[in-house]
């Protein structure tokens, strides 16, 4: 056999064989089930929601895809659609991951935001300071208030977070944060919700902290804190290293610098 004769025997074989498989492809992706999605492994929803996702993925199956596609294959979902009406369903979704883990299905990841405070009865923020609408239940939440004027930002969301936790230990449980359009944070709580600390945004929080340390270990204050902790109004820790507080019914405010001492105390003027 001739060379030439040879080679186009070769390429008429290549072409022929390319068709086959083409058709073949097309063949199995139109006509068979062999890629066709019969299972929806939903991951990080919770069971009653899984129900509705799975009904609303179903019936999604049954539409094209660009209007010739079939739209229940593992190589062509409604990826978009899916992920809107997760959104819509889960309003408090992060992140969606969609994909293919085998012929048959289709493995659908929801990650929820993690919420920090709440804004709302609906609406709570993240750490990031991502507002958003959760449907959980956020009860235990601590409430975060703040004016229109006011920048929220994870640099002093960050901060509230720093010192949060160590007020509810040692002073009073915190119950709301109330951020104000001069950046100053109250951190409000105790058994009324009527006690209050207070700290600028721009403050040093270790200083901070360990100023409100050395202040509630001190006389008179430590003494009144454990016999009237519920008359406290506010701890004031804005003014340098020094803290400024007030009890109900005090004529006026006392002040502890973090050099007192158990017996130092000076009472401001009126």
């Amino acid at each position: 056999m001739k060379r030439k004769t040879f080679n186009k025997i070769r390429k008429f074989s290549l072409i022929t064989f390319l068709i086959v498989c083409l058709f073949s492809i097309f063949y199995v992706y139109f006509k068979t089930g062999f890629l066709t999605i019969d299972n929806y492994e939903i991951v990080g929803a919770k069971d009653q929601y899984i129900p509705a996702l799975k009904e609303k993925f179903e019936e999604l199956d049954k539409q094209k895809l660009y209007k010739m596609l079939p739209g229940n294959r593992v190589i062509s979902y409604h990826d978009d659609e899916m992920k809107s009406f997760i959104h819509e369903l889960l309003p408090n979704t992060e992140k969606i991951s969609v994909m293919p883990i085998s012929f048959h299905t289709l493995k659908i990841s929801i990650k929820p935001y993690t919420p920090l405070f709440k804004i709302n009865d609906k609406q709570a923020i993240t750490k990031e300071a991502i507002i958003y609408t959760e449907i959980e239940d956020m009860n235990n939440l601590t409430t975060l208030l703040f004016s229109t004027s006011s920048t929220i930002n994870s640099f002093n969301l960050s901060k509230i977070v720093d010192i949060v936790p160590k007020i509810s230990a040692s002073i009073f449980e915190v119950k709301e944060i109330n951020l104000n359009e001069y950046n100053d944070i109250y951190v409000k709580g105790g058994s009324t919700n009527n006690s209050v600390v207070i700290f600028s945004e721009n403050s040093d929080m270790k200083k901070i902290w360990s100023n409100l340390v050395s202040a509630i270990d001190t006389d008179p204050l430590k003494s009144k804190l454990e016999k009237d902790k519920d008359r406290l109004e506010y701890l004031d820790t804005r003014f340098g290293n020094k803290v400024f507080y007030k009890f109900t019914n005090d004529k006026q405010p006392v002040i502890i610098g973090t050099h007192a001492t158990t017996t130092a105390t000076t009472t401001l003027p009126q």
